[in-house]
């Protein structure tokens, strides 16, 4: 049977009986296909087909006999029986294509109504799919794929159970009268569960009641909720369980809930307690249980009457929205909440999970909870990030806790509220973050490793921090930037008990409030705004105590010691103020001393530190520090400095401790200093107070010692310093005044031996000697200042009177006035100030130190009465290995000795002998009256820039010089970078340098100089007067470098110039160099050039007229241009071979010829090269020309001599002429190859007989080569060509 159609119209079969329903028999339908597109009145009716097809708006209405074997169904239309249906897959092999699909009506057993059915229908078929509308009565549902998207499907759950391996319903109603077990076809795996849209009701019958016939159960590997889906009591067993956004569950549990993930975006409602178990636990690493809508468990119930215990068990537990879960136990690695809120009852007061995190919300329990890790697993963190967290909620309300809650984390974070009731930490980090607070009664447990407080933590009780392990005590920090209170319930005079903080860094940058407290650490640190306590014991251990800002107020005194016997560190209260003993500030009746023991105590605030004794190294009040205190005379220390204000209302014995670090000791104010300052109005002094310091120093400030003993090797000035000394005895190695200080009596100034002290120092201000005999000059007798220094500072007077100076080194850098003995015992000399003496001095070294240097940058002035006249009352000496000048030196008649002359100002004196090693003038002039002969071995004479050395200026001035031998100076290195007026001089050095825009004027003494190198700078200037032979320096066998810059002027024989040309002598100049390179300006007059390298740059010009027409060069450079008025013979020097010239520039020989239309000579110029380039302009004039190779692509010009010319290699590219005809012929060495005139380029031969329209010479020129090419222009005059090859593209007439 292929088809049975009802494509349209109506069939009606077993008509007689249609009004009774009284079927005589039954109708049967066995085809391939069954389609139904009409009215379909069928009676009692069997099918059995492949296909079977209801069309929209089509009907059949039967009674099934039952049978109703298919492959493939589909109702678009309406299909109603009036009995069950059993819709059979047939054949059973074919099971996997079978489809049951119904998106129009089908009702089955329509005659009967639930709770009545008249049998079960059975729906069998691989993928059973409901997009209309679906009344299948009791049923029994047998697929793989159970899909919906139709208006409704309702029905009775044969045997409770709907198989189905996978469940997917997107739309509508899915209403079930009964539980509904899920099961999968022939035990396949569960794929998905999905209520996507729409709602799903189970045990429909029941859920007015709640009185639930028995349980539904889902098991999937994925069930999602996105609907609404309300279940009775349901057990669920899947892998993923989603319930998404707007989506709803609503149900009881029967407490079995199996899965490895949940995410719960929707709302999900448990009437009764529900036990999220990770299945299988050997997944539970991956197993995730999230919240970010809402969650209720056992819902029907409330705080303090739970019908059961949740177990929430994942390794991730996430709430991102709403958990109500009631009596719960959470066993989870990972807690994160960042939703509305958690309230619950913790199970057995506890709550497993081995990090918690808390970002946003309340965290609301009603019980006591102990955080514990899961198996064991170390604890990481407890962050309460945001939101807020209340433990023992239940109790809030009056403090009776019920027990106490603990957390025990390596790491614990507070950064929302959290209100915790009785309370035990134990961690490795705490911290409060900006912004949150804590409130809790401790247990006194608080073991920790590092704390962190930046916003608010208040215990009602005594905390014990303790910062565990022992072992790890050295790392341990305690910090408080925000508030902490602690023993909050109670105040001063009552408290509860002691706290303690115990951890190696203490620090607070905010507010302590500690109570009754012991402190236990290595280093304190404050910076915040206070600190108040009462110190248990009078005692705070701290080896390092540091205080920036705020107050420090200790109601009681406090002896400060160290951890552990620790060596103390710091003491130092650097801002804000600090007070001990502060009940008793007010009356001064100290209970007992405060004690301050610590290498370094640094007072930066304002301490008011009531009876005191100090022991330190180093003790510092700093500008912003004040220190009152009443001193129990005990003051040890190594180093004190006072910046601010230190008031003691005794006197007090400064007494360096250990007495062998006394080396090492200071005293330094800067500040205020008052001692006995109860008496320094009346002068009636208490006692005597003790500097003992190595070095004492008042630096801007003012001691006001009382009576006072002055123990120092070091004094320092530079404020005002009021004293009354006792003994008359001032005890220091070295002194140092700025300000005032005023010795009414000469004073003698003892070292702690008696003998000379090492440096005396006045750097500003005034000190005065026998000042009660300033005024007559009637002195009192006679000061010393034995002194291995002395120096006197800018802006510093010493009005010395009658004085006797005995020192190594002496600097005035201020004013000294004295009338001195004959002798000034004196190692070196530096005067930037005024120095004045009335009579010549002979300056002396010091026993056993030798004389080292002599500096003037002020004005020094010896035998001051003669200068104007010059009537010196004799010879001062200066034998001193350094002598600088840049100020004013007026030295009259001198003996100067030295290694090194420096000079800088205006030095001037009149030798009577000089000696030096090094002379630089670096600024300023500097002049000899009159000639001298430099002795010694000298390494370097310098003339900086700006500076101008004159010798014998009075032969200067009169145009004579002052005797026939003139100066002498032989040196190493001379370099000018300034003026060198040299007068007659007879110089020899290694390296003669005179640099950019420097001059140099001199008469050669003897037309000699010896210079091994001569180099001139940019701008500069040489000079030589007369003519000069240039050999090495002294020491030196051979002459190596010549070279002017750029825009630089050398001049030989300058009065020969002068004198138009007419040279001052037949011998002339000589350059023998290595290499001669001119990029400015040489004129040369008439000069001897022997040299490997001569180089004329470009910009340069080098002019001369050579000494017998000869210059000696291997190789020549021509950048810039080269003249000589005659022709010039170049030869090699000797024992070499020109190898190379090269003209980029204009070289000119015989410029006279060339001027005057007429060679100078018949011999005329040489040039023998290996290679010519010319790139320029080469006028050779008379030329005896000869290359191995030409290359011309600039101007070449000359006239052959003897018509002839050796090349074995021409190229022109530019232009060649020959005035006269050349006879080519291979240079020396070397066959001829080519000869090229280049396209463009241009040769000519024998210019002057176009000019005269008849060739100069009858046998012309001769181009002798093996290959001849003209691309450009080739005028050949009276030409013979002998050639291999000849190529012309150009232009060729002879």
């Amino acid at each position: 049977g292929v088809q049975f159609a009802v494509s349209s119209g109506s069939m009606i079969l077993d008509n007689a009986n249609q009004g009774t329903g009284n079927w005589a028999a039954a109708s049967s339908i066995n085809y391939a296909t069954v389609s139904i597109g009409g009215s379909f009145y069928a009676g009692l009716l069997a099918v059995q087909c492949s296909a079977f097809t209801v069309s929209s708006g089509a009907t059949i209405n039967f009674k099934s006999t039952s049978l109703f074997n298919y492959l493939t169904l589909s109702v678009v239309g309406t299909f109603i029986s009036s009995s069950p249906v059993s819709f059979i897959a047939t054949p059973a092999s074919a099971f996997g294509s079978s489809a049951f699909s119904v998106s129009g009506t089908m009702r089955l057993d329509n005659a009967f109504s639930q709770g009545s059915w008249s049998g079960v229908s059975t729906i069998n078929a691989s993928n059973v799919t409901v997009g209309g509308t679906l009344q299948a009565g009791h049923a029994s549902f047998q697929t793989y794929m159970y899909s919906q998207s139709g208006t409704s499907v309702t029905l009775q759950a044969y045997q409770s159970t709907f198989v189905a391996s996978s469940f997917s319903q997107t739309l509508g109603i899915f209403n079930c009268s009964s539980p509904i077990s899920f099961v999968t076809y022939n035990g396949s795996t569960g794929v998905q569960f999905a209520v996507s849209s729409g709602s799903m009701i189970l045990d429909n019958a029941n859920q007015g009641t709640g009185n639930w016939a028995a349980a539904s159960s889902i098991n999937y590997a994925t069930v999602s909720i996105g609907g609404s889906f309300y279940a009775g009591l349901l057990a669920v067993q899947c892998s993923a369980f989603t319930v998404s956004s707007g989506a709803t569950i609503n149900f009881k549990s029967t407490s079995l809930f199996n899965y490895l993930t949940l995410s719960v975006v929707g709302t999900f409602i448990s009437s009764s307690p529900v036990s999220f178990i990770a299945t299988p636990a050997s997944a539970f690493g991956s197993s995730a249980f999230s919240v970010s809508g809402t969650m209720r468990l056992d819902n029907a119930f409330s705080q303090g009457s739970w019908s059961g215990v949740s177990t929430i068990n994942a390794s991730n537990v996430t709430v991102g929205g709403t958990l109500q879960a009631g009596h719960a136990s959470f066993q989870t690695y990972m807690y994160s909440q960042s939703g509305t809120s958690v309230t619950l009852q913790a199970y057995q007061n506890t709550f497993v999970a081995s990090s918690f995190l808390q970002t946003l919300g309340i965290f609301n329990c009603s019980s006591p909870i102990s955080f514990v890790t899961y198996n064991g697993s170390a604890g990481v963190q407890f962050a309460v990030s945001s939101g807020s967290m209340i433990l023992d909620n239940a109790n809030q309300g009056t403090g009776n806790w019920a027990a106490a809650s603990s957390i025990n984390y390596a790491t614990v974070s507070i950064g929302g509220s959290f209100y915790a009731g009785l309370l035990a930490v134990q961690c490795s980090a705490f911290t409060v973050s900006s912004g949150a607070t804590i409130n809790f009664k401790s247990t006194s447990l608080f073991n920790y490793l590092t704390l962190s407080v930046v916003g608010t933590f208040i215990s009602s009780s005594p905390v014990s921090f303790i910062a565990t392990p022992a072992s790890a005590f050295g790392s341990s920090a305690f910090s408080v930037s925000g508030t902490m209170r602690l023993d909050n319930a109670f105040s001063q005079g009552s408290w509860s008990g002691v706290s303690t903080i115990n951890a190696s860094n203490v620090t607070v940058g905010g507010t302590l409030q500690a109570g009754h407290a012991s402190f236990q650490t290595y280093m304190y640190s404050q910076s915040g705004t206070s600190v108040t306590l009462q110190a248990y014991q009078n005692t705070f251990v701290a080896s390092s105590f540091l205080q920036t800002l705020g107050i420090f107020n200790c109601s009681s005194p406090i002896s400060f010691v160290t951890y552990n016997g620790s060596a103390g560190t710091q003491f130092s209260v650097s801002g804000g103020s600090t007070i001990l003993d502060n009940v008793n500030q007010g009356t001064g009746l100290g209970a007992a001393a405060s004690s301050i023991n610590y290498a370094s105590v640094t007072v930066g605030n304002t301490f008011n530190a009531g009876l005191l004794a100090v022991q330190c190294t180093g003790f510092t009040v700093t500008g912003a520090g004040s220190l009152s205190f009443k001193s129990t005379s005990l003051f040890n220390y190594q180093t004190l400095s006072v910046a601010g204000t230190f008031i003691s209302s005794s006197p007090v014995s400064f007494i360096v401790t250990p007495s062998a670090a006394y080396a090492v000791s200071s005293f330094a104010v800067t500040g205020t200093m008052r001692l006995d300052n109860a008496n320094q109005g009346t002068g009636l002094w208490s006692g005597v107070s003790t500097i003992n310091a190595s070095t004492l120093s008042v630096t801007g400030g003012t001691l006001q010692a009382g009576l006072v003993l002055v123990q120092s090797r070091s004094y320092s000035q530079t404020g005002t310093v009021t004293l009354q000394a006792s003994q008359n005895l001032f005890v220091a190695n070295t002194i140092s005044i700025s300000g005032t200080f005023t010795s009414l009596s000469p004073v003698m100034f003892l070292n702690e031996t008696g003998g000379t002290g090492t440096s005396f120092i006045v750097t500003t201000g005034t000190m005065t000697l026998d000042s009660a005999n300033q005024a007559t000059s009637a002195w009192g007798g006679t000061s010393i200042i034995n002194t291995s220094s002395l120096t006197i500072q800018s802006g510093a007077t010493l009005l010395g009177g009658q004085l006797t100076v005995q020192t190594v080194p002496l600097s005035v850098s201020g004013t000294m006035i004295f009338q001195s003995t004959a002798t000034l015992t004196a190692s070196s000399v530096t005067v930037s100030g005024t120095f004045n003496s009335t009579t010549p001095i002979v300056f002396t070294p010091s026993a056993g130190t030798p004389a080292t240097s002599f500096s003037v940058t002020g004005t020094f002035t010896l035998d001051s009465t003669s200068q104007a006249l010059m009537n010196w009352k004799g010879t001062s000496v200066l034998p001193y290995p350094s002598f600088t000048s840049s100020g004013t030196f007026l030295g009259g008649q001198l003996n100067l000795q030295t290694a090194a002359l420096v000079s800088t100002g205006t030095t001037r004196f009149d030798p009577t002998a000089l000696n030096f090693n090094n002379a630089t003038i670096t600024a300023g002039t500097l002049t000899l009256i009159r000639p001298v002969q430099i002795t010694g071995t000298c390494n370097q004479f310098v003339v900086q820039s700006s500076a101008t050395a004159t010798f014998d200026s009075l032969g200067y001035a009169l145009n004579s010089w002052s005797n026939a031998v003139g100066s002498a100076l032989t040196c190493a290195v001379v370099t000018i970078n300034g003026k060198f007026y040299g007068g007659q001089l007879a110089l020899s050095t290694s390296s003669l340098t005179i640099s950019s825009n420097a001059q140099m004027y001199l008469q050669a003494y003897n037309k000699m100089i010896g210079a091994t190198a001569f180099s001139l700078g940019t701008s500069g200037t040489f000079m030589l007067n007369t003519t000069a032979q240039w050999v090495p320096g002294v020491g030196d066998s051979a002459c190596t470098t010549f070279s002017v810059a750029a825009l630089a002027v050398a001049e030989f024989d300058h009065a020969g110039y002068a004198n138009s040309n007419v040279w001052s002598d037949g011998v002339g100049s000589s350059l023998n160099f290595s290499s001669v390179s001119v990029f400015g300006v040489l004129r040369g007059g008439l000069m001897a050039v022997n040299t490997s390298t001569l180089t004329v740059a470009s910009g340069g010009n080098f002019s001369l007229q050579a000494v017998s027409t000869t210059l000696r060069a291997n190789n020549i450079s021509i950048g810039g241009a080269f003249v000589s008025p005659l022709p010039v013979q170049v030869f090699p020097t000797f024992g070499s071979r020109c190898s190379l010239l090269s003209v980029t520039g204009s070289l000119q020989f015989d410029y006279n010829g060339y001027r005057t239309g007429s060679w100078t000579d018949a011999v005329g110029s040489r040039l023998q090269f290996d290679t010519v380039q010319v790139s320029g302009t080469l006028q050779g004039g008379l030329l005896d020309f000869g290359t191995q190779s030409l290359t011309v692509s600039g101007s070449m010009t000359y006239e052959p001599k003897a018509q002839a010319s050796q090349a074995s290699y021409v190229s022109v590219t530019g232009s060649l002429m020959l005035v006269k005809p050349a006879v080519f012929s291979p240079y020396s060495g070397a066959a001829s190859s080519s000869f090229t005139v280049a396209s463009g380029a241009k040769a000519v031969f024998d210019t002057a007989g176009y000019t005269a329209g008849s060739w100069t010479y009858p046998t012309g020129s001769l181009l002798n080569f093996p290959s001849i090419t003209v691309s450009g222009l080739l005028q050949g005059g009276l030409l013979s060509v002998n050639t291999t090859s000849l190529t012309v593209s150009g232009n060729l007439s002879c």
